[in-house]
């Protein structure tokens, strides 16, 4: 029995997309200079163990607002560095008789948390 291309899964830009897992960096030393990373509980789709997929991850500099399961960090943070990991050849990602990845790569994002794009905003009734 063949399958036909109505049934079968078409691979769709959400499958190559980036795993994105973050990090907020939260600094415990002022010299020297330490930090400590805690994870952001992000839900991803029911397929994704791993990351949430974005075709467009955000780029260092950016601002994204995050909710975090956890609730310990919700909110603006801003992206200060990004680590791709692709897929290893002959991994569960990348079988050895496969032509390309099954999944996109895991980009781990190392963020802080900001206050946004209207910071040192004024209001009506205090001076500017």
């Amino acid at each position: 029995m063949t399958t036909s291309p109505l049934n079968a899964r078409a691979a769709t830009v959400w499958d190559a997309a980036p795993r994105c897992t973050f990090h907020v960096r939260i600094q415990v030393s002022a010299d020297p200079v330490a930090y400590r990373y805690e994870p952001v509980y992000v839900v991803a789709g029911a397929q994704d163990s791993i990351g949430l997929r974005m075709p467009t991850p955000p780029s260092v500099g950016d601002l994204i607002w995050l909710v975090d399961e956890g609730e310990k960090h919700t909110g603006t943070h801003r992206v200060v560095e990004r680590s791709w990991n692709p897929s290893s050849r002959g991994s569960v990602d990348w079988p050895w008789d496969a032509a390309h990845p099954k999944v996109g790569p895991l980009l781990q994002l190392i963020v802080v948390p900001d206050n946004g794009p209207f910071r040192n905003e004024v209001t009506d009734g205090e001076k500017e």
